[in-house]
C-alpha cells in the first residue's frame, strides 16, 4: 500500500483548533462529525492515524459551563500507546506524532504509557516539561482529563474502569482502537467516544 497523505495544512489547522472539542464537550461524540470533515471523510481518520480523531473545537469547560474560547491548556491527557501497532517498539508512522503535536500545541500537559516504545519516544523527543513518560499504565491516568487510546496493547483491553474513574478529574476516554464496548463503558460512568462511534 501506498503512503498515506496528510490533509492540506488548513485543514490540519482546524482540526488541531478542534482538539479542545472531546476534552471540554459535554458531549463528545457531538464531534466526530466535524472531525471527519476537518480530515477529508471518515477513511481519513481510519488506521493507522487513530490520532486524527482527537480532534476538537470551541465547547464548554470541564464544569460544564458554557465558553466561546475553551482551552485545554495545562489540562492533564493521558495516553496509552505509542508503538505504531501492538508488539512493537517502533513509534515510526504512529498516530502519537500527530495527537503530541496537537495537544502541545494548545498547551496540554500529556502523560504518556506505552510498554515497549518510551524509550523511542524519549530518543525523539528528549526531556521536555510537558512529556511525562509513566512505565505504570495506571501512573499517567492519576487527575488525567482525558484519556486517549492509541495503541492496542492486550494490557489495555480490560483496565480497571472503577479504579480510573475514582482517580481521574474526568472520566472521559476516547478510543483511538474501538476495542471497549461503548455501551459498557458508558455504563461505568464514563463519558467515551469511539472512531467513527456515537
Amino acid at each position: 500500500a501506498g503512503q498515506r497523505s496528510w490533509p492540506p495544512r488548513e485543514r490540519r489547522l482546524k482540526a488541531v483548533k478542534m482538539l479542545q472539542w472531546s476534552i471540554l464537550s459535554e458531549s463528545p461524540s457531538s464531534c466526530a462529525a466535524k472531525a471527519c470533515e476537518a480530515w477529508g471523510g471518515a477513511g481519513a481518520i481510519a488506521e493507522p492515524e487513530a490520532a486524527r480523531f482527537f480532534v476538537f473545537e470551541k465547547g464548554t469547560n470541564v464544569t460544564g459551563s458554557k465558553t466561546k474560547n475553551a482551552s485545554i491548556k495545562n489540562k492533564k491527557i493521558a495516553i496509552w500507546g505509542a508503538s505504531f501497532k501492538e508488539n512493537t517498539s517502533s513509534i515510526q508512522n504512529s498516530s502519537i506524532h500527530p495527537l503530541l503535536e496537537a495537544l502541545w500545541a494548545q498547551g496540554s500537559i500529556v502523560y504518556l504509557h506505552d510498554p515497549e516504545a518510551l524509550q523511542e519516544v524519549k530518543a525523539l523527543y528528549g526531556a521536555r516539561a510537558d512529556l511525562i513518560l509513566c512505565s505504570d499504565q495506571y501512573q499517567v491516568i492519576q487527575q488525567a482529563d482525558a484519556l486517549c487510546l492509541l495503541t492496542a496493547w492486550k494490557q489495555y483491553w480490560s483496565p480497571d474502569f472503577q479504579y480510573l474513574k475514582q482517580q481521574m478529574n474526568r472520566p472521559l476516554i476516547l478510543d483511538g482502537r474501538n476495542i471497549y464496548d461503548p455501551a459498557y463503558v458508558k455504563s461505568q460512568g464514563f463519558e467515551y467516544q469511539g472512531v467513527g462511534r456515537a
